[in-house]
């Protein structure tokens, strides 16, 4: 339990420092990818971040940026993100590094 008091701490904490994008899917991107590389131990170096990814016609979905304290572990982040949407992340981008 007190293990996973301090992730939510944490994924906050990131969030807090980010200031929130003030776009509830973007904010709540960033969080559950930020949930997912905490409760598997993979430290973050900044906040993750999203973005909309926009064209011409219109938004073609989000954009998640990630940064890592040890980027070696980028593969293994990846994976743990992929995992967890069962797969292929589809449309949206997920960068780590």
């Amino acid at each position: 339990m007190v293990t996973r008091e301090r992730d939510r701490q944490s994924i906050h904490v990131h969030l807090d420092a980010r200031g929130g994008c003030g776009n509830v899917l973007l904010d709540t991107a960033a969080a559950i990818v930020a949930g997912i590389l905490v409760r598997s131990g993979i430290a973050l170096a900044a906040p993750v971040s999203a973005v909309f990814r926009d064209s011409a016609t219109g938004s073609t979905g989000v954009d998640v940026n990630v940064k890592l304290e040890d980027p070696a572990k980028a593969p293994a982040a990846t994976a743990a993100i992929e995992e967890h949407f069962g797969g292929e992340i589809g449309v949206d981008v997920v960068n780590v590094s």
